[in-house]
């Protein structure tokens, strides 16, 4: 597949990281295969499936239980994959974040957010430093040093490919968002960005939820609270609700009223 051109270097570190995660999930994961002398061409493998996101317009029954359930279940296996050596953060961005611990990443992370769409916040939600504050509050029940596995931190429905048996077949788009640190925060993120999308309903977004407390119990309810926060904080950009998600925006502004009044929950 042809690709807009990138700086080789990053294109290279991205074929690298590939490389390394390649066959060890349960389901296919991208690979560069050549890249252009000046990086303006790559050549990925083309990975089996088609995404989620597009099934959900059509998929009902118990194939959109099905699919919904793989989806659901196999965000596990990504975090069996570890990285002991790394620091907690970022893998791919090209001047990656990174810290000693997974909440001082994410204490760098939220600032990161707040720098990009902190005029916005402020303008929807008010005090901006009393928002910051409420979601630190939070953090406490996050793991500090949680085992150092693969987050692709992007999990949601466009990313994941759905085989002809309606499982997952296929995890694509590791990106900036790809980090070294806690399971839970992609397994919460599993359900939570269910909601951010027009295809996904109520019944869908609470199927989903129902099985990773069945999977996971009340491990995911506390940290549950502070990343609901963050994503709300990395959402909150005015142009999403013009983008290809209109529901990322008013999303996050929901749920930043709900971390000024109390009521983040899983």
């Amino acid at each position: 597949m042809l690709r807009r051109p990138r700086a080789v270097a990053a294109l290279e570190r991205k074929r690298a990281f590939l490389a390394t995660i390649d066959g060890r999930l349960p389901f296919a994961t991208p690979a560069i295969e050549a890249i252009g002398p000046d990086g303006g061409w790559t050549i990925e493998r083309r990975l089996p499936g088609t995404s989620l996101l597009v099934l959900m317009r059509h998929l009902r029954g118990s194939a959109r239980a099905t699919a919904l359930r793989s989806y659901a279940e196999s965000v596990d296996a990504i975090g069996t994959i570890a990285f002991p050596d790394r620091p907690y953060g970022q893998m791919l961005d090209d001047a990656p974040l990174t810290a000693d611990s997974w909440r001082g990443y994410l204490r760098l992370g939220l600032d990161r957010f707040i720098a990009l769409n902190g005029a916005a916040i402020e303008a929807t939600r008010g005090d901006l430093d009393e928002l910051r504050a409420m979601a630190l509050a939070l953090l406490d029940e996050v793991a500090d040093r949680p085992r150092k596995a693969l987050v692709h931190g992007d999990y949601f429905p466009g990313n994941v490919l759905i085989g002809d048996d309606y499982r997952v077949s296929g995890l694509v788009d590791f990106s900036f968002w790809t980090v070294v640190g806690d399971p839970l925060y992609e397994v919460i993120g599993a359900p939570v960005f269910l909601e951010m999308n027009d295809e996904a309903t109520a019944e869908d977004i609470a199927f989903v939820r129902r099985i990773i407390l069945e999977r996971h119990g009340d491990a995911v309810l506390g940290p549950a609270r502070f990343y609901r926060a963050y994503f709300a904080f990395a959402m909150a950009e005015p142009g999403n609700s013009e983008g290809v998600y209109p529901r990322l925006w008013p999303w996050a502004l929901a749920n930043l009223a709900a971390l000024r009044e109390g009521r983040l929950g899983f």
